[in-house]
């Protein structure tokens, strides 16, 4: 993640946008997936409604519900 989060801020590099690598230790292997967007998504789909940091976190974690302010 902190190899993505360089090549972002330094606008160098292939970033890993709408893949997603895995890397198998024991075998030394590395994969890579497509990811689709999902269009739907709160955050990132065509119209988000999570646009900022949630004010009440801990009861989010605690409970799993989300009220969008």
């Amino acid at each position: 993640m902190a190899t993505e989060a360089m090549k972002l801020l330094l606008d160098g590099g292939n970033p890993l946008v709408g893949r997603l690598m895995t890397y198998d230790s024991m075998s030394m292997k590395f994969q890579e997936f497509k990811v689709n967007r999902d269009h739907d998504c709160l955050i990132c789909g065509t119209a988000p409604q999570l646009t900022q940091l949630l004010p009440d976190y801990e009861t989010y974690a605690d409970t799993g519900q989300l009220s969008i302010p």
